[in-house]
């Protein structure tokens, strides 16, 4: 788990990032309601700004929070213009943590 990981300010882009088709493809594909989904939108999006202040760390998120990477992940086009964007780069997933 990230300590600390709920304290993080947003930066206004990860904050306006546009999840609804990852949670729509979490709530199909894992049975989720969208009160779960709510739930994880958050911390995911506070892993995100983990990963732009520490981008030298080797963090890994808890395990929703990183399903739910795994489904933005597989909306490829979208994670790679949205980590472009966030990043300047691709983020990849390192799945052995």
């Amino acid at each position: 788990m990230i300590e600390g990981l709920a304290l993080l300010a947003l930066d206004s882009d990860i904050a306006d990032l546009d999840l609804a088709p990852i949670a729509f493809k979490a709530c199909m594909d894992e049975g989720w309601d969208i009160e779960k989904v709510d739930r994880i939108t958050l911390p995911y999006r506070q892993f995100l700004q983990t990963v732009r202040n520490e981008p030298d760390a080797d963090l890994a998120p808890p395990k929703d929070i990183d399903l739910f990477w795994h489904h933005h992940i597989l909306d490829t086009r979208k994670y790679i213009e949205d980590c472009q964007r966030l990043f300047g780069q691709y983020i990849h997933h390192f799945p052995y943590s």
